[in-house]
């Protein structure tokens, strides 16, 4: 699962981030079904960011619709 805890449930991809008290921030872009994603994790937060159609994921197990620029709290 690594840090951003990312995974797929339901069909959908799957957010569960795990912090880590020694990092102050962490990034990560990656592909998901051919879009491109901009993750970034913080002691109190998640940040997506992602171009196109919006995006159904899951958050901590919570629905939510992933359209430009979004932040969590975690």
């Amino acid at each position: 699962r690594g840090l951003f805890g990312i995974r797929t449930e339901e069909g959908r991809l799957s957010f569960r981030p795990v912090r880590m008290p020694f990092w102050k921030k962490v990034t990560l872009p990656f592909v998901y079904r051919g879009r491109t994603l901009f993750c970034e994790l913080t002691q109190t937060k998640l940040i997506v960011k992602t171009e196109g159609e919006a995006l159904p994921v899951l958050i901590n197990g919570r629905e939510c619709l992933l359209k430009g620029r979004r932040r969590f709290t975690i």
